[in-house]
């Protein structure tokens, strides 16, 4: 609830941030909220063993990410929360590059473990944002889940 609370808060204080706040159907709330909190404890918990490990299982890198969100509001939204959960931290946005036909944005993530999933985890962060804007997702096209490893 905090998290919700202060997001409100810092969002609510300009006329695009309005906009940016009608644009959520409510109804996800719920789906998001309990998304955000098993991911929060499930990473929480990876860090910590891997902090705590004395080998420091470790293998960080980047990974880049292509958008199925529209631009504005649901984006950035997701690179807050991409960036609020442990071992990920949004670096940049780039233009896609994979089709020179197609525009849109490329997410760049620091990430502690390359070796993970990032591409489902990515995917499954941004199907429950796009619930949330009431927005459909496309189909990736390509690489896995649309991510490439940098």
């Amino acid at each position: 609830m905090a998290l919700l609370a202060s997001w409100v808060a810092v969002i609510a204080r300009s006329e695009k941030s309005a906009k940016f706040i009608s644009a959520i159907q409510w109804r996800g709330i719920p789906q998001f909220m309990a998304f955000f909190l098993s991911r929060s404890l499930l990473a929480g918990i990876d860090v910590a063993k891997r902090t705590l490990s004395p080998s420091m299982p470790l293998q960080p890198g980047f990974y880049d990410y292509q958008f199925r969100l529209p631009e504005g509001g649901p984006q950035y939204f997701f690179m807050l929360l991409v960036s609020l959960l442990p071992g990920t931290l949004s670096a940049a946005t780039l233009p896609t590059q994979q089709d020179p036909n197609k525009q849109g944005i490329t997410l760049r993530l620091h990430v502690l473990d390359t070796e993970l999933n990032i591409a489902d985890d990515c995917a499954a962060t941004e199907r429950v944002v796009a619930r949330l804007f009431g927005v459909v997702l496309a189909e990736h096209k390509g690489e896995a889940n649309g991510g490439t490893h940098g």
